[in-house]
């Protein structure tokens, strides 16, 4: 089984969040192992400084600072435990060294109308909840689902 890699740490509540949402998954593929994941508690106080200031380029080179560091500790795939940093998914998924699990929630607003429209302020809570269902594709990035099909990855 593939060790998953979460940032976390840009919202405590949505970090545990993801991590429940996650083990709930596996729970309900009754064939599959508990998950093995390594988390980055990165600092909240950074990230919101970037999102606040609208560095887009910074905060997608710290994002992948955090997502190399994932992979240094084993992880073979990422997610980002926050939606609020998704505003700049597109260009740290170019850059990633691992592939990237997106909830797919934060493309809404920003194929349309650019980054950040429709959003909640960084850090606000809730920012997980809505898109539970996402969190996870019914396969994950190399895994071959019950048909016999790779996933995503």
């Amino acid at each position: 089984m593939k060790i998953i890699g979460l940032i976390g740490g840009l919202g405590p509540e949505s970090t545990l969040d993801y991590y429940r949402l996650i083990i709930r998954a596996f729970q309900e593929r009754k064939s599959v192992d508990y998950p093995e994941i390594v988390v980055y508690s990165a600092n909240l106080t950074e990230g919101l400084k970037l999102m606040e200031g609208k560095n887009w380029e910074a905060l997608t080179d710290w994002l992948l600072y955090r997502i190399e560091a994932l992979r240094k500790a084993g992880a073979e795939f990422a997610a980002i435990g926050s939606n609020s940093p998704h505003v700049v998914f597109d260009a740290v998924q170019q850059r990633s060294p691992l592939p990237l699990v997106s909830t797919g929630e934060h493309r809404r607003g920003h194929l349309q109308q650019g980054p950040g429209a429709g959003r909640q302020a960084p850090g606000a809570p809730g920012h997980s909840l809505h898109h539970a269902g996402r969190l996870l594709p019914e396969t994950l990035p190399g895994q071959r689902d019950e048909r016999g099909g790779a996933g995503a990855g």
